[in-house]
């Protein structure tokens, strides 16, 4: 009976693998207070790649933007950690293409984006939940939809105790 219980369970193991591969599902480990209270540090959360663009409000998983914008926020006086960066972050999705540009957006643009009234085609605006503490599309500007790794799924959540 054990030898049977043992195949059923190495069934099931290569076909959750299987399933993780085919559907591109992975697994993200949340740093830092930037989507508090929504996540917290030590979250886990379980994604799945995009194949279109996801909905307003989603919890995406992007590549980190390198371009820092916020000097011309006054933003560039926030303390950040010296400690290395992750490679992904997590944000919510705010504005798509073809959305109306917010105000708060056009401090951050350069001069050839400022003339803009809609996200342009490809691009999307992202946002922590703790504004305090998020580095976000406040400070990098428009994200390119290139950069998306994933949407977070709902409801999904591995706190650690």
């Amino acid at each position: 009976m054990s030898d049977n219980r043992t195949i059923l369970l190495g069934l099931a193991a290569l076909f959750a693998l299987g399933c993780s591969l085919r559907f591109g599902f992975f697994i993200v480990l949340v740093r830092g207070p930037s989507m508090l209270p929504t996540l917290r540090a030590g979250d886990r959360l379980l994604a799945r790649r995009c194949l279109r663009q996801p909905r307003v409000g989603s919890l995406v998983v992007l590549e980190r933007p390198l371009v820092d914008r916020s000097d011309r926020l006054g933003r560039s006086g926030r303390v950040r950690e010296a400690v290395p960066q992750p490679k992904w972050i997590v944000k919510r999705l705010v504005a798509v293409a073809g959305d109306p540009v917010p105000a708060w957006c056009f401090s951050v643009l350069d001069s050839t984006e400022r003339d803009l009234r809609q996200i342009p085609a490809g691009m999307m605006l992202v946002l922590g939940d703790n504004p305090a503490e998020s580095y976000d599309s406040r400070d990098f500007g428009f994200v390119s939809l290139t950069k998306l790794r994933g949407v977070v799924m709902p409801a999904v959540r591995i706190r650690q105790r």
